[in-house]
C-alpha cells in the first residue's frame, strides 16, 4: 500500500513536469512539405480575385459610357464610380457569411466558393451588352455584378488569411500572412499594367467599344485554373498546430520580475521629470 502511494506520487510529479515542458502536436513530415505549395496556391488565387475586383476602376470611364450614357460625361463617370463603390457595400456581408462558413465547412470550400462567385461576376460584367442594346437591364446587371464581386471579395480575405496562417509553420506565420496584403498590391499592379498595355496598343474608339471587356475577360479566363488550384489545396481547418514550446510558469514569473525591475530603474528619471515640471 505504501509502495503504491509512492508510485502514484512519482507518476503525478512526472505528469506535471511533462505538462510544463510539453510541445504542441507536431505536424507530419508530409504536411510540412505541403506548406510552400499551400501558401503559394492560396496567394495566387488571392491575386486573381483582387485583379477581377480592381480592374473595374481602371476602366471606369469606358464602363460608364457603355452602361450609363448621359449627356454629361461627368455624370456618366460618377454613375460608373458609384457602381464601383457598390462592391464595397456587400464586402462586410460576404466577410461574415463566408467567414463563418469556412469555420464550419473548411477554408478550402469557402475560398473555392468565393473564387467561383468572383469569376462569375466578372464574366457577367464583361459580356453584358451596352445600354444602347438592352436599355436599363445593362446598368442593372452591372450593379448586380459589382454587388456579387464585393460579396465574393469580402468572403475571400478572412478564409484566405486564416488559411495562410494555419498552413504555415509556427515560426513563419507572420511571413505567410504578409502575402495577403502583398498579393493585393500585385493584383493592383497587374490590373494597371493590363490597362496601360491596352491603352497603348488600341485606339480610343476600340478601347471604349470593347478594349475594357478584354481586361475583364482575362480575369474570367482564369476560372478553370483558379478552381483547379484551390481544389488541390490541403485543408487546414482543425489541423494540428506546429510544435511550439509552451511557456513555463517559472518563465512568466521571471519576465514579471524583469518588467518590475525596469519600472523601478526608471523611477529616478520619472521623479526628475516631475520635479522639473513643478519648478
Amino acid at each position: 500500500m505504501f509502495g503504491s502511494g509512492i508510485a502514484l506520487q512519482i507518476r503525478s510529479r512526472m505528469s506535471r513536469q511533462s505538462t510544463r515542458e510539453r510541445l504542441e502536436p507536431v505536424l507530419d513530415p508530409a504536411d510540412e512539405r505541403l506548406t510552400s505549395r499551400a501558401v503559394l496556391g492560396a496567394t495566387i488565387g488571392n491575386i486573381l480575385e483582387f485583379y477581377d475586383f480592381g480592374t473595374y476602376s481602371f476602366f471606369a470611364i469606358q464602363i460608364g459610357q457603355a452602361f450609363f450614357p448621359a449627356t454629361d460625361a461627368f455624370a456618366s463617370l460618377m454613375l460608373s464610380l458609384a457602381t464601383f463603390g457598390a462592391g464595397f457595400v456587400t464586402r462586410p456581408i460576404g466577410a461574415i457569411v463566408l467567414g463563418s462558413y469556412s469555420d464550419r465547412a473548411g477554408r478550402r470550400p469557402a475560398m473555392t466558393a468565393s473564387f467561383t462567385m468572383m469569376s462569375a461576376a466578372v464574366l457577367l460584367l464583361a459580356i453584358t451588352p451596352s445600354y444602347e442594346t438592352i436599355g436599363l437591364a445593362a446598368p442593372s446587371l452591372a450593379v448586380f455584378a459589382r454587388l456579387l464581386q464585393g460579396f465574393a471579395l469580402g468572403g475571400e480575405v478572412g478564409p484566405t488569411t486564416a488559411y495562410l496562417m494555419e498552413a504555415a509553420p509556427a515560426d513563419a506565420r507572420g511571413l505567410a500572412v504578409s502575402f495577403q496584403p502583398a498579393s493585393q498590391q500585385i493584383a493592383a499592379t497587374a490590373g494597371a499594367l493590363v490597362g496601360e498595355i491596352l491603352s497603348l496598343t488600341m485606339t480610343s474608339e476600340a478601347l471604349n467599344a470593347y478594349g475594357w471587356r478584354i481586361a475583364l475577360l482575362l480575369g474570367a479566363a482564369t476560372l478553370p485554373f483558379g478552381l483547379w488550384l484551390r481544389s488541390v489545396l490541403p485543408e487546414t481547418l482543425h489541423r494540428p498546430e506546429a510544435h511550439v514550446l509552451v511557456a513555463q510558469p517559472g518563465d512568466q514569473s521571471s519576465a514579471d520580475r524583469r518588467i518590475m525591475s525596469l519600472g523601478l530603474s526608471s523611477w529616478p528619471a520619472a521623479r526628475s521629470i516631475l520635479m522639473l515640471r513643478d519648478i
